[in-house]
């Protein structure tokens, strides 16, 4: 059994068209603190857990219909992950991994009489893909 962790920085730039004329940028930089376990289940099978948190910095949204900046009240995010990886060879591993993210946005403050509601995004995909070593 392996235990990692880890703390990274990341930016965040999500472009939301609603509709032709009103598209909205959310932006922020954000910090990362990781953890992870992971087991051998053979020499060639590893399944992992990895947990992070991504601490949105200052972020905040723009809009397109009337020119207006908001300062979101926080934007943060929970990512579960759970890779399985096999060995293929000591230079190739192939790997499936189930994401599990849920990002949380805090009302914004008021401008001109609009704001940005709280929201909630729940998104889960699978990751396949094939690592090469060299």
């Amino acid at each position: 059994m392996e235990v990692s962790c880890g703390l990274g920085l990341g930016y965040r730039y999500w472009e939301r068209q609603l509709s032709a004329s009103q598209i909205e940028l959310y932006e922020w930089f954000s910090l990362r603190p990781k953890v992870g376990v992971a087991y051998s289940l053979s020499h060639e099978l590893r399944l992992a857990l990895d947990l992070e948190y991504q601490y949105g910095i200052s972020p905040t949204m723009s809009e397109s219909y009337y020119g207006l900046d908001f300062d979101l009240g926080a934007a943060d995010i929970v990512k579960v992950s759970v890779p399985l990886t096999y060995r293929y060879s000591s230079v190739m591993d192939f790997f499936v991994t189930a994401v599990y993210e849920q990002q949380k946005i805090e009302a914004s403050d008021v401008k001109s009489g609009f704001y940005e509601p709280d929201s909630t995004a729940n998104n889960s995909y699978l990751k396949l893909g094939l690592l090469f070593k060299y």
